[in-house]
């Protein structure tokens, strides 16, 4: 019955003129003005921000302003998960870096957007949840790896409590790769938005639809995968030479990429893949695991 409303060419001039707020945008410039927020993050921050004019109060210009701030979010996420700033190997000391305390003021303002929103979430509401709980549980690893060595480890040398450190950094990483592939679905949630609101749902009998979207929803999985794997192959631990180091073949989105889209035909087994030895031993757990939930949502897919 929904659909047969929203089929209505008054309704569905109604409800678009909610949708842009009477914003009389093509759809190039709407094009535009979304590739200039992701760019430029001034004029992100800007419109982000709760202006009550004609284009801040459009429901469309805070929907772009949402999307870009979730893939600043996703980006901020991978540079951690990744170590793209540092190797954990060569942390000397607990401090976070400066991109850490990014994603925490990140987060916390996450967190402040969430208890707002209480009930008012959609279907896909509950994995804003889970980022967050991953999130938190992460940084309680990243307070544990300071006061542990302290209260408990103080009969272990510098060499001993800067290896469990180290441990202690790749579970945190771990944990934020979990919530990096969770902030990859939340992406599915946008795409909802076009349900109601556009000639969507009008045409979603369409083929080509139908493929663009299976394609775009297999995507994300594939790049959340991606980047979590590769997070898996990041070395804790300082290798014994500099070919010691290369073995872990998996340290790039690249080469985890092509691995996963050859695993698709089955091809790759997670026992044929480089050997995890400058990680902690559970990160082989965490593998299989990931590698299992990545081949069983591909072939639902």
């Amino acid at each position: 019955l929904q659909k047969e409303v929203v089929s209505y060419a008054s309704v569905q001039r109604y409800l678009t003129e909610i949708w842009t707020g009477r914003v009389d945008w093509s759809f190039g410039k709407t094009v535009a003005f979304t590739l200039m927020t992701l760019i430029c993050p001034p004029a992100w921050f800007y419109f982000s921000l709760p202006l009550d004019t004609r284009i801040g109060r459009a429901p469309i210009i805070k929907f772009v302003c949402h999307i870009v701030s979730h893939i600043y979010f996703t980006i901020l996420l991978t540079i951690v998960v990744l170590n793209l700033t540092h190797k954990i190997y060569e942390v000397q000391s607990i401090v976070p870096y400066p991109v850490e305390w990014l994603l925490l003021l990140w987060l916390s303002g996450n967190l402040v957007s969430e208890l707002s929103n209480v009930g008012g979430g959609s279907g896909l509401g509950i994995v804003k949840v889970l980022i967050l709980v991953l999130s938190a549980a992460a940084i309680a690893v990243h307070v544990l790896a300071f006061v542990l060595p302290i209260l408990f480890m103080q009969h272990l040398d510098s060499d001993q409590k800067m290896h469990f450190v180290r441990t202690m950094l790749y579970l945190k990483n771990q944990l934020f790769a979990f919530a990096l592939l969770f902030a990859f679905v939340e992406f599915l949630d946008f795409l909802t938005v076009h349900h109601l609101f556009g000639p969507w749902a009008i045409i979603i009998r369409d083929l080509m639809y139908d493929l663009t979207r299976f394609l775009v929803i297999l995507l994300l999985f594939i790049a959340g995968f991606t980047l979590h794997v590769t997070s898996i192959f990041q070395p804790a631990y300082q290798p014994a030479n500099a070919d010691d180091g290369q073995v872990m073949r998996l340290a790039s989105p690249e080469q985890t990429l092509e691995m996963l889209f050859f695993s698709l035909f089955g091809l790759v087994e997670p026992d044929t893949m480089p050997p995890l030895h400058l990680v902690p031993d559970f990160a082989k757990i965490i593998l299989k695991l990931i590698f299992g939930i990545y081949l069983l949502v591909t072939l639902i897919k």
